[in-house]
């Protein structure tokens, strides 16, 4: 179903209090942030939002406002007291953490790393290591694998089940 960009309505998640606009949910999809709650409209359209709370913050602060500063405000008007009854604490604890600063800066820098491996032609979407997350390794070869058991016997069967060698923090696995 297309919505007209900016009469989309406003979605609050009634287990963490996320906010967001109904085009980024399939109908009854699981909120993005706590993956427990359905996000449930409000009678609010992105543009209403846009006009009423930005210029609301912003005459509060003196700047332009963050994204979660202009949740917070309206989860204060739609939010608190009137549909958190089903709020969760660990949902709301995912929430508060996704709208740090810090979290924001990994989903930018892993955005612009997926999209810099793409301009470079190498891909990210390749094994990584399990331990560190590395994409910096090496495979290990059967003609090594059979050399090492010739070499050492029984104790040379470590990396028989083992692919790749990890060049970072030297794990295999």
């Amino acid at each position: 179903m297309y919505i007209e960009e900016g009469k989309e309505r406003v979605v609050i998640c009634p287990k963490c209090g996320m906010v967001s606009t109904e085009d980024m949910f399939l109908e009854g999809a699981k909120c993005y942030d706590c993956n427990e709650g359905i996000p449930i409209p409000i009678d609010l359209t992105w543009d209403e939002m846009y006009a009423k709370y930005y210029s609301e913050v912003e005459e509060k602060t003196g700047r332009y406002p963050t994204d979660g500063e202009v949740n917070e405000a309206i989860r204060k008007d739609y939010f608190y007291g009137k549909m958190d009854q089903d709020l969760d604490s660990k949902c709301l604890e995912i929430r508060k953490y996704k709208d740090t600063p810090e979290y924001i800066a990994e989903c930018r820098d892993a955005a612009n790393a997926a999209y810099y491996a793409r301009q470079n032609g190498t891909s990210c979407s390749g094994p990584k290591c399990p331990s560190c997350g590395s994409t910096n390794l090496t495979r290990l070869s059967a003609v090594g694998k059979v050399a090492r058991v010739g070499l050492f016997g029984r104790l040379g069967t470590g990396n028989l089940g083992k692919t790749y060698k990890c060049n970072n923090c030297g794990v295999k696995f």
